[in-house]
């Protein structure tokens, strides 16, 4: 069951809430026709759940993807219909300034803090009647709920009752054999504390706040009486879930028992969701840019490629480190260091030629070598871009990290914050690639260094190759589609999920209720002991002689009598 205090701090903050109607999506088993897949964060978090759509969608189901409103290019990209579940995470990570302060630290706790920013939360309760409506259209017999939608996931299965599937990019767990997430090392039998509390706390507290707004919103409150906090933070745990549902880790396993143990039977490791080298190209043509470049950008990568050596591959995705001035010259002036050419992606830094100071020391040398060895595009498909390189410099973010993985190529990770830290441990374990210090604090003269040290390696491109052969055989769309078709025949049809839901949502029930009888038990409690302690001062008067005392001390020896029974009646209830 949930822990007394984390209950007893939310009822602190928020009143009990109010059990909605039942929902009109709501029905019992049928067949498998509709799924929506529902996802927040940055576009590395949003593609993944791309290639399951798009997968999904082959096999004949009607999908609807609810995604940050910049990320409804790319789902358009590839014929998927997409709905807004949030606004633009590129501009909140570039702008925001709770989050730019959180990225220039890279402290993972400062990330939980913005995630409970007012300025971040408007933003999500903003979008949520655009959302509830979709879904009431959209009628989903199923949902598979991705990164950052951990409130929309509860409110698909608990107020709408639609089986809900969740989707990870990576987990959480206390057993590998470092800290994860980049936090201070901290002993290993102190670890599964530490990160429910402090990490996992705050993604809670983070889902309250949302719930405020959306009882604002769509008059929907699921706090309390629909999920507790256990419930809620299961499936981002190694532990089990409460309910009979599948939790899709959408990364081999090879990769994650480098690092950590599994964590449970219901968490299935798919292999990486990956839109292949076919469909990214085609993405492409045009001269629109929607997430893999355009047929101009295309060329331009094609003459570039053909013109000399295999270049390095530098691109940090949705990361920003200090200024795009900053950026530009940390990517080219590690390339000169190298001695090597490279395609650079913009992104969300904005990263391209014009950042580069005309002017100041070494600067025209800088433009010089920039001009003669340096492609700078906005954004290109990695499947087919990345086993054309010689190195692949990167964030470390979870698909970019799978794309490179699957390339066969050795790699660069300067990690920024949160599970980059992680998969650049597993890079440097693995021995295809080495790790960095954080991006925040690199200097150009030393990423070069590390990059040429990189490229003589013949051990690491040995290793990559090996591994991307093996990764390359793994068709992770296929098998969540699998895991998914399982669920629904084993779990949903027969009617197991359903139950296990009403019995969940029975026990956060009688649970709230016992804690609404907990306030009344300490105020017993405490007028036990106050009126003790006034008939030890009334007994001790009257051993001094003062009788007058001997009628309130009786009063207060029977009251004191009366509030125990009242607290053990109290606590009786509760339990």
């Amino acid at each position: 069951g949930a822990r007394p205090m984390d209950t007893i701090f939310h009822f602190a903050i928020f009143p009990l809430p109010k059990m909605p109607p039942q929902s009109d999506l709501e029905r019992g088993p049928c067949p498998l026709e509709r799924i929506a897949l529902q996802g927040a964060g940055s576009r590395g978090d949003v593609q993944p759940l791309v290639a399951l759509g798009l997968g999904l969608k082959r096999k004949g189901y009607q999908v609807l993807l609810l995604v940050p409103a910049s990320e409804i290019p790319l789902c358009q990209s590839v014929g998927l219909k997409a709905e807004p579940v949030n606004g633009d995470a590129g501009a909140l990570l570039r702008d925001n300034k709770e989050v730019a302060a959180a990225l220039a630290s890279g402290n993972p706790m400062a990330f939980v803090k913005c995630t409970e920013a007012p300025s971040v939360l408007d933003i999500v309760g903003q979008y949520l009647p655009t959302y509830a409506e979709a879904l009431k259209k959209f009628k989903p017999d199923l949902v598979i709920s991705g990164t950052l939608t951990q409130w929309h996931g509860e409110y698909t299965a608990r107020v709408l009752r639609v089986p809900t599937v969740p989707l990870a990019l990576f987990m959480i767990s206390p057993s590998g054999k470092f800290m994860p997430l980049g936090l201070p090392p901290v002993p290993r039998c102190l670890r599964e504390g530490f990160l429910r509390n402090l990490f996992l706390g705050g993604l809670y507290k983070s889902a309250l706040a949302i719930d405020v707004r959306a009882e604002k919103q769509i008059g929907v409150r699921i706090f309390g009486t629909l999920v507790d906090r256990n419930s809620f933070w299961a499936p981002q745990w190694h532990g089990a879930p409460p309910l009979p549902v599948p939790n899709i880790v959408a990364v081999s396993g090879k990769i994650w028992t480098t690092l950590y143990e599994k964590p449970s039977d219901q968490h299935v490791f798919t292999g990486p969701l990956i839109l292949d080298a076919e469909t990214q190209y085609r993405a492409s043509e045009g001269q629109r840019d929607r997430g893999f470049g355009n047929s101009d950008s295309f060329r331009a990568m094609q003459r570039f490629l053909d013109r000399g050596s295999k270049p390095v591959y530098m691109g940090w995705g949705s990361m920003f480190c200090r200024s795009k001035e900053h950026m530009t010259e940390l990517a080219v002036g590690a390339l000169k260091a190298a001695g090597c050419r490279g395609i650079v992606l913009g992104c969300i830094a904005g990263i391209s030629r014009e950042n580069l100071k005309p002017s100041g020391r070494g600067a025209e040398e800088l433009l010089r070598y920039a001009d003669e060895n340096v492609l700078f595009v906005h954004c290109a498909p990695h499947e087919w871009l990345f086993p054309r390189c010689a190195c692949i410099v990167h964030h470390g973010g979870m698909g970019t990290t799978n794309a490179a993985v699957r390339s066969g190529v050795p790699q660069v990770v300067t990690p920024v914050w949160l599970d980059q830290y992680d998969n650049a441990s597993m890079v440097e374990s693995m021995q295809i690639g080495v790790k960095t210090r954080q991006l925040q604090k690199l200097k150009a003269a030393e990423l070069g260094s590390v990059v040429a040290s990189v490229l003589k390696r013949g051990d690491l491109l040995q290793n990559a190759r090996e591994l991307g052969s093996s990764e390359r055989s793994i068709d992770g769309v296929a098998n969540a589609i699998g895991v998914v078709e399982e669920f629904w025949e084993s779990k949903v049809k027969s009617g197991l999920w359903f139950g296990a839901l009403e019995a969940d949502i029975r026990r956060c029930q009688d649970f709230s209720a016992r804690q609404k009888r907990r306030p009344q038990l300490l105020v017993f409690l405490l007028l036990s002991a106050a009126l003790c302690w006034l008939w030890w001062l009334c007994f001790s008067a009257q051993r001094q002689g003062r009788d007058e005392w001997r009628h309130l001390g009786s009063l207060a020896l029977a009251g004191t009598l009366v509030s125990l029974v009242l607290a053990s009646q109290s606590h009786a209830l509760r339990r």
